[in-house]
Parts: C-alpha cells; sequence; structure tokens
C-alpha cells in the first residue's frame, strides 16, 4: 500500500512535472484525433504499407503488416520488395516472451533487442493518447508540446501544430547493438481519419540526426 505520507511529500514534484496548462493541451488533442471513446475503441491497431530503411548508405525497400495492442503486444511481419513474400520474417513481442519467425522456424529475441523493440513500439500507445490520462502518467506542457514519463515508454515530447494534431515526437532508446543511447526524431504526416480516429500515414524517423526509417501506410484499422 502507498505510504500517504510519501505521497503528500511527492506531491508538489509531481505537479511541478504536470504543469498547469497540460490538461487543456491534451484534451485538445484527444478531441482532434477522434475523441476519447474513439481512442479508447481503438485498443488494437493493425497496418500494412512499404517502408524504407536507411543502412550504411543503402536505401532497402520492404513491406510491412503489423499490428500492435499498445503497451502490451506486437506482432510486424516484414519482406524485401526485390525479393517478394519468399523474404517474409516475423517480429513477435509479447507480456511475458519476445520471438522471431521465419520459414516456420522461431528464435528468441536477444535481450537488448527485445527492449529495444519494446521502446519503439511504445511510441504508439503514446500517440494514441488516451493513456495519458493515467494517474501513473506525468505530463508537462510548453507551448504546443507535451513531455510525457510513462511507466512502459521512454519519456518522449510529443510535438502538436495550432489544430492539436500530433506532428512529431523525440525521446531516447537503448540500441539493439550494444545497449548504446539513440536519440530519435519523429515526424507524423499525412493524416487521415479512419476507424474514427486520425492517425498519419506517414511516419518518419531519424536516429542521431540521420535518416532512418520511412513508413507509408497503405491501409489502417483500429479496433
Amino acid at each position: 500500500m502507498l505510504d500517504r505520507r510519501a505521497f503528500v511529500a511527492a506531491l508538489p514534484l509531481l505537479l511541478a512535472f504536470r504543469g498547469a496548462p497540460a490538461p487543456d493541451l491534451l484534451a485538445r488533442a484527444i478531441e482532434r484525433a477522434g475523441g476519447r471513446e474513439a481512442l479508447r475503441r481503438a485498443r488494437a491497431l493493425r497496418w500494412t504499407g512499404t517502408a524504407t530503411i536507411f543502412a550504411a548508405g543503402k536505401m532497402i525497400g520492404i513491406g510491412v503488416d503489423t499490428m500492435v495492442e499498445p503497451f502490451r503486444r506486437a506482432r510486424s511481419t516484414s519482406w524485401l520488395l526485390e525479393q517478394g513474400p519468399a523474404s517474409r520474417r516475423s517480429m513477435v513481442l509479447e507480456p511475458a516472451d519476445a520471438w522471431l519467425e521465419r520459414r516456420g522456424v522461431r528464435l528468441p529475441m536477444p535481450e537488448r533487442m527485445r527492449t529495444h523493440e519494446q521502446q519503439q513500439f511504445a511510441i504508439y500507445g503514446l500517440m494514441r493518447l488516451t493513456d495519458l490520462q493515467a494517474p501513473s502518467v506525468a505530463v508537462r506542457a510548453a507551448g504546443n508540446t507535451l513531455r510525457v514519463r510513462h511507466p512502459a515508454a521512454p519519456e518522449t515530447l510529443l510535438r502538436f501544430d495550432e489544430q492539436a494534431t500530433l506532428i512529431g515526437a523525440e525521446n531516447q532508446v537503448r540500441s539493439a547493438e550494444d545497449g548504446s543511447t539513440i536519440l530519435q526524431h519523429f515526424h507524423f504526416g499525412d493524416h487521415r481519419r479512419v476507424s474514427g480516429i486520425l492517425w498519419p500515414h506517414l511516419i518518419r524517423i531519424d536516429q542521431n540526426g540521420r535518416p532512418y526509417f520511412e513508413l507509408r501506410i497503405a491501409s489502417f484499422s483500429a479496433g
């Protein structure tokens, strides 16, 4: 049980982090994205599309089919566009396990990769916005930004335009290779209203100041 004296002592720090303007911007952003009820119904997000990976001076085109239950599980299947479906491979995250699949063979996901992918997929839960109103989440507003501390995500700065549309984000994640810190900038564009919510169909990620990943969604559903 939470000690009441400890809670009272920590309350000024929590309030200082949250900041007074946060509820106004967050409420506007939720309304802009489709409203609280529509977003709460969007417990599972799924999309298909194409993406470009920028690696070692090369641009690699892939097809993607992804399903995410924010902060719970994810399954992402991808394949090289130049090789077609025969090159399909999947990455699966479950609450108690994580693995890789290819041609029916299942391999355990390395721990560093698991940590990295959990941090990466957490962005979609933050983009859903309604979870930011939970008591365990701290939010601080400054201008058209919200700085979010969620227990299941890296501390993240969300950026909005004047209409309260989510247009970008910044955070830091751990590298899947060596555990080093990676600074990320997200750009969200081509917003479309599908399944009652407004969702970006263009997602671009820069890592440490360089292009890393660009996703173009062809089909999207939430429910």
